[in-house]
């Protein structure tokens, strides 16, 4: 997972669930704007 931060803990700090994370990386997610927006704002309360 990007800058080190596990599925579980995106799953964790985004309110996605991890299998929906699994999904995603792989394509097969259908990602909305919503959806991409709390995967950012994850990864920025991160930092």
């Amino acid at each position: 997972m990007l800058r080190g931060m596990s599925r579980r803990e995106l799953a964790r700090r985004s309110g996605i669930s991890e299998r929906y994370i699994a999904q995603i990386e792989v394509g097969k997610g259908n990602v909305s704007i919503v959806l991409l927006l709390r995967i950012a704002q994850a990864f920025r309360s991160a930092q």
